[in-house]
């Protein structure tokens, strides 16, 4: 592969990391509100959802 091409790969690749931190910061928010005020088993499961989404993107960001 080209120099330039790996360069372009690079920078869609720290595009893509930085999108997912941002979505993995709003989603420990809401995890974190979410835990603040949960009253009802619907919002435990809703909770639950969302760790689980937040490790898969911790996963994927490293």
């Amino acid at each position: 592969m080209e120099t330039s091409q790996l360069k372009v790969e690079t920078s869609q690749l720290k595009v893509e990391t930085s999108q997912l931190k941002v979505e993995l910061a709003e989603l420990r928010d809401e995890v974190r509100r979410l835990r603040t005020d949960f009253d009802t088993r619907q919002e435990k499961a809703q909770i639950a959802a969302l760790e689980v989404r937040v490790a898969r993107l911790e996963l994927k960001v490293g």
